[in-house]
């Protein structure tokens, strides 16, 4: 039927038409953000940290941390400017001339940052001029003699070492500062956040996170009279709980500190008549490659030199 392929033709036009249009309304919106690269944008900043025997990650936690930027209009074109921290090299300070384009003026502002290790960089106007400053956080750890520093803006580009005058001289574990007038008035005030100082001895070994540590299990009763089955059960039960696991290395570091205690107190290094603790018999046996399930009270008499008090605990608590 002529007329029938007409209409039909129609119709598929028009669902045609149709899809076209809504394709054109779904298309994938532009992107937030655009990357601008080092070349076009004059950023050319990178903070190489080299491998090194004597100030690694293995004697420094904070090895990969980072260093640190901050952002202000330092000349007062209206545009922000930028401040990057090297943690060994020296730092950077970018003037911004417009349209994502920046110009390295470090060494004619004479701010290439403190020696040592730097870490973090806030910008704030501390003298209360009208014009930003800067302060450099750094850290004074083994062979990285670093210490704070406070650039003043002159004003004509450049900045001077103020950090003396000011008060804010530090040497030490800084990571950060923050300034902001705390007491209300009018000057600004500064906080100053530090590092910790555990090396890396005093992080727990990997093998540490295979110790798993026994269920505690309840062995009290409700009602409980002498002789009667409940009271047997819960006698037999804490007869049978396995007690804490502690590794063979734990157990020489306690003998260690217990040994040092005696030692301090004036206390012999043995006593005869001193019960052996339920603990030791434990420890040799896991050493050896035995299950705590099978631990049994040590017969023998001979004990640790360990303070009345800690060893009367271990009795009474185990």
């Amino acid at each position: 039927m002529p007329g029938f392929d007409t209409r039909a033709a129609a119709l598929l036009l028009l669902a045609g038409a149709l899809s076209c249009a809504s394709c054109q309304r779904t298309a994938a919106a532009p992107p937030l953000f655009e990357l601008v690269a080092p070349e076009a944008s004059g950023v050319t900043f990178v903070n190489e940290l080299p491998e090194d025997t004597a100030f690694n990650i293995l004697n420094y936690l904070y090895y990969y941390n980072g260093g640190g930027v901050a952002a202000g209009d330092v000349d007062g074109d209206g545009l922000p400017d930028l401040y990057l921290t090297s943690n060994l090299g020296p730092d950077r300070l970018y003037r911004n001339k417009g349209h994502f384009r920046f110009e390295d003026i470090t060494e004619r502002a004479g701010v290439t940052g403190p020696p040592g290790w730097t870490s973090g960089v806030t910008m704030a106007d501390v003298n209360g001029d009208g014009r930003l400053d800067i302060y450099v956080s750094a850290v004074s750890y083994l062979g990285m003699h670093g210490r704070n520093v406070l650039y003043v803006n002159n004003g004509d580009g450049t900045f001077t070492d103020r950090t003396d005058a000011y008060g804010l001289e530090h040497v030490g574990y800084a990571t950060q500062a923050a300034f902001l007038d705390y007491d209300g008035d009018g000057d600004l005030d500064v906080y100053l956040l530090n590092s910790s100082t555990h090396t890396e001895r005093a992080i727990a070994p990997s093998t540490s996170r295979t110790v798993r540590r026994p269920a505690f299990v309840s062995t009290r009763t409700t009602s409980c009279a002498i002789g009667s089955s409940p009271c047997s059960q819960s006698h037999r039960a804490r007869q049978r709980m396995p007690l804490p696991h502690i590794s063979a290395s734990e157990a020489s570091r306690l003998k260690i500190r217990m040994r040092i205690s005696a030692l301090v107190e004036g206390r012999t290094t043995s006593s005869p008549s001193a019960p052996m603790p339920k603990w030791r018999s434990q420890t040799a046996r896991a050493s050896r490659g035995q299950s705590a399930s099978n631990w049994r009270p040590s017969t023998r008499t001979k004990s640790l030199p360990v303070p009345w008090s800690f060893a009367n605990c271990i009795r009474t608590c185990s």
